[in-house]
């Protein structure tokens, strides 16, 4: 069947949510913790922004160091960090992450992943990561 000619109906409602996950700062200085299990620590603040319309939450995030999966934070962790789970209609959550790590080689320099699991009120299932860069 022809499709409407532009304009000839109101813009569709959006079906799924569209999210974006920031790293702040994407250049994270590694510091010496107070724990001297962990040679280093980093802290930044992960976004998980929605901008198709949909709301949604964050089920889960991943972090991944130099190849290895280092920090797995449940719902109840990123409510705990972040005061909810939850990212309104083009809105965005902040989740503050420390990370304690050491790695192989004994250095301070890796990238570093981070994977967000998300459900839009739809029902749909988003992955998205942010990467940052230890310096």
């Amino acid at each position: 069947s022809p499709s409407p000619s532009p304009g000839a109906s109101p813009t569709p409602e959006p079906t799924i949510a569209v999210i974006t996950a920031t790293c702040n700062p994407s250049l994270v200085p590694a510091v010496v913790p107070g724990d001297p299990a962990f040679a280093w620590q980093i802290s930044w603040v992960l976004e998980v922004r929605e901008s198709a319309g949909i709301a949604g939450r964050v089920n889960f995030l991943s972090v991944t160091i130099a190849d290895q999966q280092v920090l797995i934070l449940d719902t109840a962790g990123v409510v705990a960090l972040a005061g909810s789970n939850s990212v309104a209609a083009r809105g965005a959550l902040q989740i503050p992450l420390t990370l304690l790590y050491n790695l192989p080689d004994g250095g301070r320099l890796a990238n570093v992943t981070t994977t967000v699991n998300f459900t839009d009120a739809r029902g749909n299932v988003l992955v998205t990561s942010a990467q940052l860069r230890i310096v």
